[in-house]
C-alpha cells in the first residue's frame, strides 16, 4: 500500500489514497484493469478538472471513463481541496487536469498517478510521490492482479502510448520479468 508522504497542510488524507490524473486513467480503462486498484490503494481521488477532461474523451472511452466511476462508486471519489493559488501557478505550463491533481495531491500529502513528462517533472519537483504507467503495472502485479507486466506494455506500444526502450526494459526488470 501507498502511504502519504510530505503532508505540510491541509486535512488528513486516508492512507492508501492516491489522486489520479485523465490519461493515465484512460489508460487504465482501455487496459481493463481500473477494476483491480483497490488492491493497491484505499480510494482514488478525481479532481474536477480531471472528470471534465474524461468527459470530453472520444467515442466509446467517454462512455467507459463515466460508467468506472459509477460502478465503483465510493472508491473513485471527487476531489476539491487544493490549495488553488498552487493550481493557478501550475496552469502556466500544464493543462487544468493535470495542474489540479498535481496540486491535490500535494495538498493532500498522497501519492499521484500521472503520464505527462511535464507534469511528472513538475510533480517529482514538488516531492511528490508520483505512480507512472509502467509501476503501477508492477504494483498490479505484484498485487496478484496479474501475472505479467509484458502484454500489456504492447498492448499500450500499439496504441498511442510512447515508450522508450529503455524504460520498458527498467519496467520489465522492476517486474522480475525477461527482457529480450
Amino acid at each position: 500500500m501507498t502511504s502519504p508522504k510530505g503532508r505540510k497542510k491541509g486535512r488528513a488524507a486516508s492512507p492508501g489514497d492516491a489522486v489520479i490524473d485523465n490519461t493515465l486513467f484512460s489508460r487504465l480503462i482501455y487496459l481493463e484493469l481500473a477494476d483491480f486498484l483497490p488492491l493497491i490503494f484505499k480510494r482514488i481521488r478525481i479532481p474536477p478538472e480531471v472528470r471534465k477532461e474524461a468527459a470530453r474523451s472520444r467515442g466509446k472511452l467517454k462512455k467507459r471513463l463515466a460508467k468506472k466511476i459509477g460502478e465503483m462508486k465510493g472508491f473513485f471519489i471527487d476531489c476539491r481541496e487544493a490549495d488553488e493559488m498552487v493550481a493557478e501557478f501550475l496552469k502556466a505550463d500544464l493543462d487544468k487536469g493535470e495542474a489540479a491533481a498535481i496540486a491535490q495531491a500535494a495538498y493532500l500529502g498522497v501519492s499521484l498517478l500521472i503520464d505527462e513528462e511535464k507534469g511528472t517533472r513538475r510533480a517529482k519537483n514538488m516531492s511528490i510521490e508520483v505512480i507512472r504507467t509502467g509501476r503501477l503495472l508492477v504494483m498490479l502485479k505484484e498485487a496478484g492482479a496479474i501475472n505479467e507486466v509484458r502484454p500489456y506494455l504492447e498492448r499500450l506500444k500499439r496504441s498511442e502510448f510512447f515508450l522508450k526502450e529503455n524504460v520498458y526494459r527498467d519496467i520489465l526488470q522492476m517486474a522480475g520479468e525477461e527482457i529480450v
